[in-house]
């Protein structure tokens, strides 16, 4: 697993974090209402995934850990979101920065972090054996086009969750019992970006919709936060 994001000299030192999107609130990427971070770049690249437009490392500078967990903090303090989602990209292609994100985030007592990623989870817990005790659930798994699958938490029917904290069972045995068909849209200046786990038969109609412009096409981007089915 690369490790993109700056590693630190030590604990005290600042470390980086690519990120390609973070948004709030988040409704179709895990259960309640959470706060959305999105990792930039990943070495994984599976045929036909639909966040191809976060493979690339470069792009936006690197956020530092300690000032992005302070802002994540805030959310938490003055909305109480239900948890917090990490896609990507790939977060553990920025390991040594993510893990640095996780811990400062288990200090402040954010217990419902979910995290999704193409590597597998036997992977994961090998090189990070703390994993278990700074994230809630893990959706691994690498994406593979053709093996569809209609649950809403997984992009092809191999990938597995792993919960690793009980107390959040009731709440994501609703979440992964739900079906395909919620997205949400989010736009800024670069354009518009969906979330959610799309149905793969829906992928290349949605990359055609967000080729229009959010200030040329007003009429046809719902807003930020809105939610729609396909």
């Amino acid at each position: 697993m690369p490790k993109t994001g700056r590693k630190p000299a030590d604990e005290t030192a600042p470390a980086y974090l690519g990120i390609y999107l973070f948004c709030y609130p988040v409704y179709a990427l895990g259960p309640g209402r959470r706060v959305g971070l999105w990792t930039r770049g990943c070495s994984i690249r599976c045929e036909g995934c639909v966040s191809g437009d976060a493979w690339s490392f470069g792009g936006s500078e690197p956020a530092d850990v300690d000032e992005l967990s302070g802002r994540i903090r805030d959310i938490f303090k003055n909305e109480s979101p239900d948890g917090l989602s990490i896609s990507g990209g790939e977060p553990f292609d920025q390991s040594a920065p993510l893990i640095r994100l996780l811990r400062n985030l288990s200090v402040s007592g954010i217990r419902d972090i979910l995290i999704f990623t193409g590597y597998r989870i036997g992977d994961i817990t090998a090189r990070h054996a703390e994993i278990s005790e700074l994230a809630a659930a893990v959706v691994d798994g690498p994406f593979e086009k053709g093996n569809d699958t209609e649950a809403c938490w997984k992009g092809s029917a191999n990938q597995t969750l792993t919960l690793f904290r009980p107390e959040f069972a009731e709440r994501y045995s609703r979440w992964i019992a739900a079906k395909k068909g919620r997205l949400q849209i989010f736009s800024d200046e670069r354009g518009v970006f969906v979330i959610g786990v799309p149905r793969q038969k829906d992928v290349q109609k949605i990359r055609e919709w967000r080729e229009f412009s959010p200030m040329a096409e007003k009429r046809a981007i719902p807003g930020a936060g809105e939610e729609f089915q396909v």
